[in-house]
């Protein structure tokens, strides 16, 4: 697709009207579609921006945390699990002697406890994974504004003759 625009060009004192065609990829890559691809898809933006080898590693550090967070949440449900049961049968079993009461207690104690530090880990898998995707994201966009960069700059020094000066010209 081919897009044009017009621009005034100044030469020789006098003002022409030009209109000059660009192709897309002179505009580069756009900054929010990269984003909204690896919002979508795990190294998704890094792959619309050329960055072939980061996308594996934004990929695997996202799925490594879902995977490592549903472990943990499996361990918290069946904490949980074993909480309710010892609790109801506390509640509701009126055969239960006063050392099988104290034992049950005991371990509902002790499954408190575990679920503290099981639901400590299962959230801390969830903020890694958001670090994870937020930095994918940043990454993407961050690397849409500094497509090609490097062949877009241009850096000229530029030597006086006759003179002991120098100028550094940069442009992009």
């Amino acid at each position: 697709m081919l897009v044009l625009l017009g621009s005034t060009v100044f030469g020789q004192g006098t003002a022409e009207s030009v209109v000059q065609p660009f192709s897309v990829d002179s505009l580069g890559k756009s900054p929010w579609g990269a984003v909204g691809r690896s919002l979508l898809v795990p190294g998704w933006g890094q792959v619309y921006n050329d960055s072939w080898w980061k996308a594996p590693l934004f990929i695997a550090g996202d799925v490594s945390m879902l995977w490592l967070y549903q472990i943990k949440n499996r361990k918290v449900n069946r904490i949980e699990r074993s909480r309710s049961q010892i609790d109801f049968q506390l509640k509701r079993d009126p055969f239960l002697t006063t050392e099988q009461k104290s034992i049950l207690q005991s371990r509902f104690n002790n499954l408190t406890g575990n679920l503290d530090g099981a639901l400590n880990d299962r959230n801390l898998y969830g903020w890694l994974f958001a670090i994870s995707h937020l930095l994918g994201l940043v990454d993407a966009y961050v690397d849409a504004h500094l497509f090609q960069f490097g062949q877009k700059m241009d850096v000229a020094f530029i030597g006086m003759p006759g003179s002991t000066q120098a100028t550094i010209q940069i442009q992009w």
